[in-house]
């Protein structure tokens, strides 16, 4: 059986701001990623700072149900390392 690096990341989490919150969080998976980590495991609705306010995110929020819209650097480096 393989090994499987696994990183947890902590972040300080920005209240209701997915485009802040998903810049930093593209950081630290870069770094964890670089570090090796194929697996990368973030904060539950770290990218809403744990608001359940879904009217003021909903520009925020993907179409798709997934990844809440960045100015798309972000997306495509959390898409690039996430399954």
């Amino acid at each position: 059986m393989g090994v499987l690096p696994v990183a947890a990341v902590q972040l300080d989490i920005v209240w209701e701001n997915p485009t802040a919150n998903l810049a930093h969080a593209a950081i630290l998976v870069q770094e964890a990623a670089n570090a090796g980590a194929r697996l990368v495991v973030l904060p539950e609705m770290f990218a809403t700072g744990f608001s359940v306010n879904y009217p003021s995110l909903k520009e925020g929020a993907c179409p798709s149900g997934g990844v809440p819209a960045t100015s798309g650097r972000e997306e495509k480096l959390l898409t690039r390392h996430l399954c």
